[in-house]
């Protein structure tokens, strides 16, 4: 599974990491390497402000990425 989701470099693959990392540095955030810790932890992520408030929309968003590119590969 580690191999498959992070370490392949198949073309289906990496399309979609690149796609997920391509719209998630649209909303000018910093991506982090994939790898399995990063996908498994993923729906627990918790992004927040200078000020430490939560950014619900990254949360979700993140979330959002990285439980569907992990589905679809």
């Amino acid at each position: 599974m580690v191999h498959i989701l992070s370490e392949c470099q198949s073309p289906g693959q990496e399309v979609i990491w690149q796609l997920t990392k391509t719209l998630w540095q649209k909303c000018n955030l910093f991506w982090f390497q994939t790898t399995i810790g990063l996908i498994l932890a993923s729906p627990s992520a918790v992004f927040l402000t200078t000020d430490g408030y939560k950014k619900l929309g990254n949360d979700r968003l993140f979330r959002i990425l990285m439980t569907k590119s992990a589905q679809l590969i």
